[in-house]
């Protein structure tokens, strides 16, 4: 699962025993795009990333 602490996200695992969930992260951005488990569920994917925009106004175009 992902969870926010503060303002940065960090993935955590939590056991379907009911036990203690465990932070397997410690990322220090707020950004976390997507994550994908393996097929045999052992690895996990993740993308990262910084959300940054930019805006531009053109006038005048022909």
């Amino acid at each position: 699962m992902i969870v926010a602490q503060g303002e940065n996200l960090n993935l955590w695992l939590q056991p379907v025993d009911g036990g203690a969930p465990k932070q397997i992260s410690t990322f220090d951005s707020p950004v976390l795009y997507r994550r994908q488990y393996s097929r045999d569920g052992k690895r996990v994917a993740i993308v990262r990333g910084e959300g940054i925009g930019n805006a531009i106004m053109i006038t005048g175009f022909r």
